[in-house]
């Protein structure tokens, strides 16, 4: 039984990161005997090579909105060309948009967690047993839909085995990337209306605790396993919230500058940094934490996000990451739906009051699932159609606005801005001028040498060599 992963390895989001949610589901399939492979999107005729030597095949997707259309597409025209194999899709567009079971070519989607949902399927289509009765999937059946329901999700993840890094390191420009990323949790305990969280939480009702976070042994002995295989220089946790449990952490901190030292970064939330919090990650070589701020208005954050944090509380857990030479990177929405183009500049103000090390702004996009998804509905301001969202790589409005051009060059400025607080008192005049993509490139290049101060480690030759190779794999990139 061969199942194959297509995955878009070179895009601007994979540059640095990895796909670790396949990385997870392989090895779960390789433990109980299957063959896996990993082909980038655009290496087609590998991937039929590798069709024409396996009877059965289950071709595998894992779909973002806006990066879904691609996916799809590519995986139609190789369903004409070898209409045996069996294509499933998972992820968050595939669960909370499952009528994309009706695109062409697609035979399963995946709903919610996959790991041993994916795993049940795969061993009854290689033994040829009915799959239709597999739970978590909706498939085609001539020409009627059939929808099962979903199991509990996995509650222990030290029961799964180790990702399957070497899946992604055939790849060996993946292997010498310097910069890797791991991911110790699944779920979120907060119910922000602009992410997934409450949707995958809605999925799985009862008293099941849907945060669920790797022991802090299995975190150190996933991390060792990388170092065992490839170049490791400094790692980012993926985890939405990775301070969540301050008994969770202080056993990390310590098993961690006792077995690992390498510098890391981590995303958390302003309501659970505190003066301990912060110490452990210093004292851990943390070098850098991301939280969302959003705006700067605690109405919008409050009422319309979800995110029930004042001004005074983001200050105080920014300060004392600062104390301790943590340096900061800030998330910020733009175009929320319900508020103006003055509510996007203060938040800029506030930024410039903060002064974070990386400010990042970015248009907010209301995918399937998300609660706001029902504010932009009620207000008619959105797309109804998630197949004409697409992978943009500069800002862009999706949302109905009279000032849809000033926000996202505001976007595009806004790093820019932040460092050089000498130009806020002419932004209304910078909005007037079209320079989205002068400003995006700017920006792009002022975070990379920040990115590098915040690093922090000496970069060799071979480690310019393997950037400067995966930027031009990314600019090489075609349409599918």
């Amino acid at each position: 039984m061969h199942i194959i992963f297509i995955e878009d390895l070179f895009s601007e989001d994979q540059l640095r990161g990895e796909p670790l949610n396949i990385l997870q589901l392989s090895a779960i399939l390789k433990q109980a005997g299957h063959v896996v492979s990993l082909f980038d999107l655009r290496e087609a005729a590998r991937i039929r090579d590798a069709i024409k030597k396996s009877d059965r095949v289950i071709l595998a997707y894992s779909l973002r909105t806006g990066f879904h259309v691609s996916k799809i597409s590519f995986n139609a025209r190789i369903k004409k060309e070898f209409p045996f194999v069996f294509s499933v899709v998972g992820g968050h567009h595939a669960t909370f948009s499952p009528e994309c079971i009706n695109e062409e070519g697609i035979d399963a989607v995946c709903l919610g967690e996959a790991d041993e949902a994916l795993l049940e399927l795969c061993d009854k289509y290689e033994t040829r047993q009915d799959v239709f009765n597999t739970q978590n999937f909706w498939l085609k059946k001539n020409e009627q839909i059939i929808k099962n329901k979903l199991r509990p999700p996995v509650e222990n993840l030290d029961i799964l085995p180790l990702f399957d890094r070497e899946l992604l390191y055939q790849y060996g420009i993946k292997k010498d990337q310097p910069i890797k990323t791991h991911i110790t949790s699944r779920g979120c305990p907060f119910s922000c209306t602009y992410c997934y969280a409450p949707a995958w939480k809605a999925l799985y009702p009862g008293n099941f605790n849907f945060f669920r976070q790797q022991s802090p042994q299995r975190v150190i002995q996933e991390i060792e396993h990388i170092k065992k295989q490839a170049v490791l220089k400094f790692l980012i946790f993926e985890d939405d919230i990775f301070t969540y449990s301050k008994k969770w952490l202080r056993v990390f901190g310590e098993l961690y500058k006792k077995h690992v030292k390498i510098p890391y970064w981590v995303y958390t939330h302003v309501k659970v940094i505190d003066a301990e919090v912060a110490d452990i990650l210093a004292e851990s070589n943390c070098r850098i934490v991301g939280m969302g701020i959003e705006s700067a208005s605690f109405h919008i954050r409050s009422k319309i996000l979800n995110r029930d944090m004042s001004n005074d509380e983001i200050i105080q857990a920014c300060n004392l990451l600062k104390k301790k030479k943590i340096k900061i990177c800030l998330g910020n929405i733009m175009g929320i739906p319900g508020t103006q183009l003055s509510d996007d500049i203060n938040t800029l103000r506030f930024n410039i009051i903060i002064n974070p090390d990386l400010p990042v702004a970015s248009i907010l996009y209301p995918f399937p699932g998300m609660d706001i998804l029902k504010l932009v509905k009620k207000n008619g301001i959105g797309l109804t159609d998630f197949n004409q969202y697409s992978s943009m790589r500069y800002p862009k409005m999706i949302l109905k606005c009279k000032q849809h051009k000033k926000i996202e060059r505001l976007v595009s400025l806004f790093y820019i801005i932040v460092k050089v607080p000498l130009l806020m008192p002419f932004v209304e005049l910078l909005l007037l001028v079209p320079n989205k993509f002068i400003g995006y490139f700017i920006s792009k290049i002022l975070k990379a040498i920040t990115l590098q101060r915040v690093f922090n480690f000496k970069f060799s030759v071979k480690d310019y060599f393997c950037f400067i190779r995966l930027f031009i794999l990314f600019l090489k990139r075609k349409e599918v």
